[in-house]
């Protein structure tokens, strides 16, 4: 399951939030040079950061919920004020809470952290996680269970005549 269009679509989302802002979100970028935190405004970068699985739904075919964890990093000179870290948090939890990515369910807000680097530069990390189903690829093989072969066999027939067994007008204790 390739989870980049998740990821977008919350960068995405976040966009359409920062609207007429001073901020920008971007996908976490691969090399380091496009890396950038010591900027004049706040920029948050979205990150798929790992997942977990929660059992499965059934045994056959395997169906399993897929917890799907996302980190918004957040980077910016300031704390305050309506270009600062807390005026980007409101908007990031209005964006996000309850936004349900591709094909996954609506997301929540697990935890978030705010510090101070040597550099003098904010750093606010939120964690969001939400739920995905992953299939297993290969169908052709089923396990069905040997008791249950029977009951869509076209010979299977479970229906009884009413009136043929009971006669007319009568019923079971007549």
């Amino acid at each position: 399951m390739d989870l980049r269009a998740q990821q977008a679509a919350i960068k995405d989302q976040l966009n359409v939030a920062f609207a007429g802002t001073v901020f920008t979100a971007q996908e976490l970028p691969e090399v380091d040079a496009d890396y950038q935190r010591a900027v004049p405004n706040p920029i948050a970068y979205v990150v798929y950061t790992g997942s977990s699985t929660i059992g499965h739904l059934s045994t056959d075919p395997v169906v399993q919920e897929r917890k799907l964890k996302f980190n918004i990093e957040c980077y910016g000179r300031l704390l305050y004020g309506p270009n600062g870290i807390f005026a980007l948090r409101a908007i990031i939890e209005t964006a996000l809470i309850g936004f349900a990515p591709p094909n996954s369910k609506r997301l929540y807000l697990v935890s978030d952290e705010i510090s101070r680097g040597e550099d003098s530069i904010w750093s606010h990390v939120y964690a969001f996680e939400c739920i995905t189903t992953i299939v297993q690829a290969n169908l052709e093989d089923p396990i069905i269970v040997p008791s249950l072969k029977s009951i869509g066999s076209p010979s299977a027939d479970f229906t009884t005549d009413y009136n043929t067994d009971y006669g007319e007008g009568k019923g079971i204790n007549n």
